[in-house]
């Protein structure tokens, strides 16, 4: 019963133009596997739908694996992609949370959802 409820509200959101889903992470840069070169290296996120304004959350689920980045989040015209400068060594293993169980700052602009949380894991050649 309680299921038919639910997916009976669903499908009411989505007939009124609504989304109940949760924002989910569409594209990360680097991608989650990826070899980089040592640098400079700008991490993006971007989400299937715009995000709120000023709200963001890179966490860091192993401190010691998280880069050294900038603390300014940029976030593009659309909404949907939020990016920082990072700075990462030759030879090491990285690994950047978004959203996570006590960090949910990237949400949804239309209702406030937070996006389901993303680890991306990378490494430096």
């Amino acid at each position: 019963m309680v299921l038919i409820f639910g997916s009976v509200i669903a499908l009411v959101g989505a007939a009124m133009g609504q989304t109940t889903l949760q924002p989910i992470v569409v594209a990360t840069v680097p991608s989650s596997g990826a070899v980089v070169p040592a640098g400079d290296l700008r991490v993006s996120v971007t989400f299937d739908r715009p995000m709120r304004p000023g709200g963001y959350s890179f966490v860091a689920p192993h401190p010691a694996a998280f880069p050294n980045c900038d603390r300014a989040v940029v976030q593009s015209p659309d909404r949907r992609t939020f990016s920082m400068r990072c700075r990462v060594q030759s030879g090491r293993a990285y690994e950047i949370g978004i959203n996570g169980v006590n960090f949910n700052n990237f949400v949804s602009d239309d209702t406030g959802t937070p996006a389901h949380p993303v680890t991306i894991n990378f490494s430096v050649q």
